[in-house]
């Protein structure tokens, strides 16, 4: 049996400037951010207008170009040394932010995040939005904090320095808030809500660690045998929901490798729809969530009684 997962919604996150702080004010007194940024640096008003049409200020994190925006008293304002790259224009990657040691990008179904299997390094999401980084930075390097399979959509967490990349994976727990799922699946939860458990083993391949997920059923199939669920995965690093599932007896819908019982085009029902994660550096807390994936309910209708 075949089915079609349309896309999820795309997110809208508001993009800040990577490149290195070269000056920062702090506002004193409301006034047009031209005019402040006047006063503060002792610029032209030609040579500020030419700033900020490069986009090399920011106001609180925020790239802006317009001159007339009325500034509030405490709001910063940033100088960067270079002007924000250029937007990815992809079908599959969307760059939702970045900062000069991170970046977080949302995959659809279609590409893997790393070279695996032999494929053509090209064809992978760390290839590629390297090679859009080194447009604007030749030196530029990504490396791998978090993945999603070839045929799943999710949030993908790349650090642009070995130093930045160590921090969050030495301090996953204090860093890694939120990774929240939605799929549909075949198989019968007895519960609406609790945690399902699977062993994975770690890089060292010496010692197997428990991998907890927690679940909600947001809705069932009128049979009984399907339903949409919502997960929240904790515990290790690199983990596999697909493998979580079919140690517990459930097949994400469309999923060849757990037997499902439909096939769809490239890509089956799993998305993420939250990823969060405190920033190791401001201690920000940095959430992005997707827009939720309702046709997925439409996938119950094929749980239908056999005679």
């Amino acid at each position: 049996m075949s089915s079609s997962l349309p896309p999820g919604r795309p997110a809208t996150t508001k993009k800040e400037n990577p490149s290195p702080v070269q000056e920062t004010y702090r506002v004193s007194s409301a006034g047009t951010l031209i005019e402040v940024l006047r006063e503060k640096s002792c610029r032209s008003r030609t040579a500020t207008k030419r700033l900020l049409a490069t986009g090399r200020v920011s106001v609180d994190g925020i790239v802006t170009t317009t001159a007339t925006l009325v500034l509030s008293p405490d709001q910063k304002i940033t100088v960067h040394e270079g002007v924000p790259p250029s937007e990815l224009t992809h079908e599959v990657i969307e760059v939702i932010w970045e900062d000069s040691d991170y970046i977080v990008v949302y995959k659809k179904a279609g590409l893997p995040t790393v070279n695996t299997g032999h494929r053509r390094k090209e064809d992978t999401v760390i290839w590629i939005v390297s090679q859009h980084l080194k447009l604007t930075d030749p030196k530029a390097k990504l490396f791998m904090i978090t993945r999603q399979d070839n045929n799943t959509e999710g949030y993908v967490l790349f650090a642009k320095n070995i130093a930045a990349k160590t921090d969050m994976i030495s301090h996953w727990q204090q860093y890694i808030c939120d990774q929240v799922y939605v799929l549909c699946v075949e198989g019968k939860l007895g519960s609406t809500s609790g945690e399902i458990i699977s062993e994975t083993k770690p890089d060292n391949k010496q010692q197997h660690r428990r991998v907890r997920t927690s679940y909600k059923v947001l809705r069932r199939s009128e049979n009984g045998n399907m339903a949409v669920i919502e997960v929240s995965v904790a515990g290790a690093r690199i983990y596999n929901l697909r493998k979580v599932m079919k140690d517990n007896n459930l097949k994400i819908y469309g999923d060849i490798r757990s037997r499902s019982s439909f096939r769809t085009e490239g890509k089956i029902a799993l998305l993420q729809t939250q990823f969060s994660f405190r920033h190791p550096k401001t201690g920000q807390r940095m959430d992005f969530k997707r827009g939720f994936p309702s046709h997925f309910f439409t996938l119950l209708r094929d749980d239908k009684k056999t005679e």
